[in-house]
């Protein structure tokens, strides 16, 4: 419970409003949804995420912030767009693929900037399949 716990105060923390942008198409039928993150600081940023479970229809900030942190991280991880293209299934060839990497590029930073490097989301292995604190953070209400 104690990533959970981190998730939520970070939300508090920041003065997090993390609210679903509505569906684009082309992003929803690979499962990639955009998420408005809106902080204390007033910074203001659409941070698309991939959302294979649909948990961004829950609306939970914790849960919504455990996506951008996820998103954030599988780009961190890539050493480029072939390997982060790998990764996320998705194909380099189509050229919103390469839009998606490039404002990835943008906002990773603005997120890291807000909640530092130390924060990480639930372990992908938990979260895919709703194992430890991943069932806590499904179930939570706002």
């Amino acid at each position: 419970m104690l990533q959970v716990q981190a998730l939520v105060a970070a939300v508090r923390e920041h003065g997090l409003v993390l609210t679903l942008v509505p569906d684009h198409d082309r992003l929803r039928a690979r499962s990639w949804r955009r998420i408005r993150w809106v902080d204390a600081l007033g910074t203001d940023l659409v941070v698309p995420v991939d959302d294979e479970f649909s948990d961004a229809d829950k609306a939970s900030p914790a849960l919504l912030l455990q996506l951008v942190l996820n998103t954030c991280e599988y780009y961190e991880e890539c050493e480029d767009i072939l390997e982060w293209a790998t990764e996320t299934e998705l194909d380099v060839a189509e050229p919103w693929v390469l839009e998606l990497y490039r404002t990835l590029g943008d906002v990773v930073p603005l997120v890291r900037a807000v909640v530092g490097p130390d924060l990480r989301a639930l372990s992908p292995w938990d979260f895919s399949m709703n194992a430890g604190e991943a069932a806590d953070l499904r179930a939570r209400e706002g």
